[in-house]
């Protein structure tokens, strides 16, 4: 770029410096002809200047001929400065100038842009992580704590001399509780992979669906009426884990041969998510509902702010719906009234 307008302009070359994050020096990035004697004497202070394009004379840097100081930025936003070198005992014109100072500001612009980006992109990484965090203390965090009291549990049995019965009991929901863990942690490395390789929560719960169609003998259908995804990196994640916690009750209790997921815009505006399927439906009273993950699924809608209803189908089967309202939605609704009022 320089080479091109440096033929343009006609000068004999420029060299392109950039502000430090302090605002004290500057740092060469760009050079299509001799360097500055300012920036081989490390002088920054003599051409970064007010933000106003300066002629520095050969006095000042102690170099052979006048040199033009053009900021890139403006008084505000000092990001660097294009050091033009001109040709000898020739003057640029007004129109060099200006194009010379359009140049720098349309730089100025651009770094500006890609710092607002990258900026984006820390705090999404950062969101993430701070997600997967809460992830692991919700769910895989309790499991564990849950396998520390049976262990609890389980040695005050054995010291107490109880009977057989209640050692195996023990035992067994210690073993029950691992394979619950364990396939917790399986779930949640699955939906972190899912969420970061995918471009949001509809291609997600679409390779979840053609997962769980591999996994068990029967068919799911995915009806996804919402053509954007108005959700947070948190709400995604716990409406993909609702989806994917009440598939895996399809597959492993339900004993179906259809299931089907959708997702469309109630009457409020809100969020409708559902999984149903044609089995033979969740038993009148579970002796241990945390074997279905109930527990943690309410806990999710509890944090979305939503409603979870879990429920028998009159024509057999269980329908799993989750409603609430997405943050930017409620956002939305809240900048209506203060504009309507």
């Amino acid at each position: 770029m320089l080479d091109d307008i440096g033929q343009v302009v006609e000068i004999d070359g420029i060299t392109l410096c950039r502000m430090d994050e302090r605002k004290k020096r500057a740092h060469r990035i760009a050079c299509n002809g001799p360097i500055p004697p300012m920036c081989e004497n490390e002088n920054c202070s003599l051409c970064l200047g007010n933000g106003t394009t300066q002629l520095l004379g050969n006095m000042e840097h102690g170099g052979a001929q006048n040199i033009l100081s053009v900021p890139v930025g403006d008084k505000k936003n000092n990001n660097g400065v294009l050091l033009v070198e001109t040709k000898p005992d020739k003057e640029l014109e007004s129109w060099q100038i200006q194009l010379l100072e359009t140049l720098g500001k349309h730089i100025a612009i651009s770094v500006d842009v890609t710092r607002r980006v990258t900026q984006r992109r820390r705090l999404a990484l950062l969101e993430e992580r701070s997600v997967m965090a809460r992830e692991l203390h919700d769910s895989l965090a309790q499991s564990l704590t849950y396998l520390k009291i049976q262990v609890t549990r389980l040695s005050v049995i054995t010291r107490s001399g109880a009977e057989r019965s209640a050692v195996e009991d023990a035992l067994r929901e210690l073993k029950e509780g691992l394979e619950s863990a364990y396939r917790q942690l399986r779930e949640l490395l699955t939906t972190f992979r899912l969420q970061m390789n995918g471009s949001g929560l509809g291609p997600a719960l679409a390779k979840t669906v053609e997962e769980f169609n591999a996994r068990g003998n029967l068919n799911i259908q995915l009806d996804n009426q919402l053509k954007t995804s108005p959700f947070t990196v948190n709400e995604e994640i716990h409406v993909l884990q609702i989806v994917r916690e009440a598939l895996s009750n399809v597959i492993h209790h339900s004993k179906a041969t259809q299931a089907r997921v959708s997702l469309s815009f109630g009457d409020d505006k809100g969020i409708l998510v559902s999984v149903e399927d044609n089995g033979i439906g969740l038993p009148l009273k579970a002796k241990r509902t945390h074997h279905y993950g109930l527990a943690i699924m309410h806990e999710r809608s509890n944090t979305l702010h939503g409603n979870l209803r879990i429920e028998r189908q009159d024509h057999g089967g269980t329908k799993v719906s989750l409603r609430f309202q997405p943050a930017a939605t409620q956002k939305q609704f809240s900048s209506q009234e203060e504009q309507t009022t």
